[in-house]
């Protein structure tokens, strides 16, 4: 009975052996071949929002070597800043929202347009203190949902919304990993949106409930590359309309145009009801600067200044005078190849939104 016990265990060791050699030589495997989109270490999970940035993070990115490496620090609210909150009452706090332009992806933090903004509004205005909630890949709807969980808790007195053009291909995506309002329309064509939480039931558990899970996703090419093969082509659902596309039909961009607007409206409402000024900043398609106005995004752009006036939010386009820096320069002199800023472009942005800004900060705030 002992030989028979010891050649079993022998055994399930050697299977083990094998087995752990086996994973390590296919993470070695698809680290050299496919390496795969790791999601990055300062990033937590959250099933309201998808993920949010994790509280005291340190981090150094280099996911992506060809096109940058850079730092990324947290502070223990969770917000891409060397500082933390001022919750002294002398303070008021302008909270910047928006997805990872706002973030400064890709650049070192003093790099990005939100810090340069931020140090020279500081700096001009001692009273105010402003708050970097930039994160990658958030919609409106998640931006909202955002500023409803850290109103109270950062003491908020004012919003300055980054809306990027690519925020409205990403109210329309439909995916269950990623969408966090729930869209529908009335037989009168009125955009009615519910907020509902991300991921199934299941998965909800798993990456908020199980370490390991969100471990292997932060560290394990060869389990982000299973996952895909598993998923398919459900991975990334496309949106409900693809607002890239010149073949976009009439009655499609009334559609993803009501559709941001409703999180406009939304978004004000909630600035309205709790007195919180709002400022909207629009971050332009890098074709609005090169290849010149884009039907689709000028419409739209008319109706968020005429719903401005009518709501008493405030709304400001650049577009004009970052057309008018970039003028000689071609799109590689502002942009990465993946389609964000460098450090370049940054600073550009922020010389073009920063009068803005501080016309906002004197007529709620100055002293």
């Amino acid at each position: 009975m002992f030989k028979i016990k010891k050649e079993l265990i022998g055994s399930l060791l050697l299977l083990l052996i094998s087995l752990s050699i086996s994973l390590l030589m296919g993470e070695l495997l698809i680290r050299w071949l496919a390496p795969q989109q790791l999601q990055r270490g300062y990033v937590i999970p959250d099933a309201d929002l998808g993920h949010i940035l994790g509280p005291n993070q340190v981090y150094y990115d280099e996911l992506a070597p060809k096109y940058f490496t850079y730092h990324v620090r947290t502070n223990s609210n969770g917000l891409r800043m060397d500082d933390e909150v001022d919750l002294s009452v002398d303070k008021k706090r302008i909270i910047m929202l928006g997805d990872s332009f706002t973030f400064g992806w890709g650049v070192e933090i003093g790099k990005s347009f939100a810090q340069i903004i931020k140090e020279n509004m500081e700096k001009q205005y001692h009273n105010i203190q402003l708050l970097n909630a930039g994160i990658g890949a958030y919609s409106t709807g998640h931006v909202l949902k955002y500023l409803r969980r850290f109103h109270k808790k950062l003491d908020i007195d004012g919003v300055i919304y980054f809306m990027n053009s690519n925020d409205l291909q990403d109210n329309m995506k439909t995916s269950i990993d990623y969408q966090v309002v729930s869209l529908d329309k009335t037989e009168s064509g009125l955009i009615t949106l519910k907020d509902k939480k991300v991921y199934s039931q299941v998965k909800r558990f798993v990456v908020t409930k199980v370490p390991l899970y969100v471990w292997l996703n932060k560290n394990s090419h060869l389990f982000v590359f299973i996952k895909r093969i598993l998923k398919g082509s459900s991975r990334n659902a496309d949106p409900v309309v693809k607002v890239s596309e010149n073949t976009l039909s009439p009655e499609n961009e009334r559609m993803v145009h009501a559709v941001a607007m409703a999180h406009l409206d939304r978004l004000s409402e909630y600035c309205k009801e709790n007195s919180l000024p709002l400022l909207v900043i629009w971050i332009p398609d890098q074709r609005e600067l090169f290849a010149g106005n884009i039907p689709f995004y000028e419409r739209f752009k008319g109706k968020v200044v005429k719903r401005a006036s009518e709501t008493n939010y405030s709304y400001y386009d650049p577009t004009k005078e970052l057309k008018a820096m970039v003028s000689g320069e071609e799109v590689s002199d502002i942009y990465f190849p993946e389609g964000h800023y460098n450090e370049k472009g940054y600073y550009y942005y922020s010389l073009a939104v920063e009068e803005s800004i501080r016309d906002f900060i004197d007529q709620y705030y100055g002293i």
